[in-house]
């Protein structure tokens, strides 16, 4: 895959793709990059987005004279909700610098276009789990966070690897998001239509992103 950007940029190296694909095919590419400028947090490692026509490139780096997000981060998630806000988890946590063992360091920034975004507010997800049986135990680090979305785009369940100390004591995990539905109940009438005038809004917005 065709990676460009120019010369002068600030991305040397990139890694932990996250793609977010249009209806009409264009891919806004959201990856962890390197080294980040100065200034821009504890890790080397901040946030780049590339937009391709389509999934086999080539790919033109839009950040080009800075990271997309603050504070630095790596392993970004994008996903659009219902409303079609854009929201992105990442890890600010590389090499953990940033949080003690224990901590929720799982970031979380928005955006109305999925070009334009806020700073990220640091907590969005940590490494306690919650078992069936109301008990409880924190690991240390949790990283690489995906969410599920349902028919609608509702979230559903957020899945995040975690671990110990090194990757060999890693192991997978999943929460439900709070309020969500069964994965097998069926939609409502009112959230059916929601789902088709967001589905009607995106098409006819899709030229914002291949400009």
């Amino acid at each position: 895959v065709e990676l460009s950007g120019p010369a002068d940029s600030w991305v040397r190296r990139v890694s932990n793709p996250g793609p977010f694909i249009f209806p009409n095919g264009t891919v806004l590419l959201y990856t962890s990059a390197d080294p980040c400028p100065p200034g821009w947090g504890r890790a080397p490692t901040c946030i780049a987005l590339f937009r391709a026509p389509s999934w086999e490139g080539p790919y033109t780096l839009l950040s080009t004279s800075a990271p997309l997000v603050r504070p630095e981060s790596e392993d970004p998630f994008v996903f659009r909700d219902p409303r079609g806000s854009f929201h992105m988890l990442t890890n600010v946590n590389t090499f953990h610098r940033r949080c003690d063992a224990g901590a929720a360091c799982g970031g979380h920034a928005w955006s109305l276009d999925g070009l334009t975004w806020s700073g990220q507010a640091i907590g969005a997800f940590g490494p306690t789990v919650e078992l069936a049986n109301g008990s409880s135990f924190t690991n240390a680090y949790a990283e690489r966070p995906l969410v599920y979305q349902d028919a609608l785009g509702a979230p559903v369940a957020l899945f995040v690897g975690m671990g110990r100390s090194v990757y060999a004591d890693s192991i997978s995990w999943a929460w439900r998001f709070a309020g969500s539905r069964p994965l097998a109940q069926g939609a409502s009438p009112a959230r059916a239509l929601a789902h088709k005038q967001n589905e009607r809004r995106k098409a006819q917005d899709a030229h914002k992103w291949t400009k």
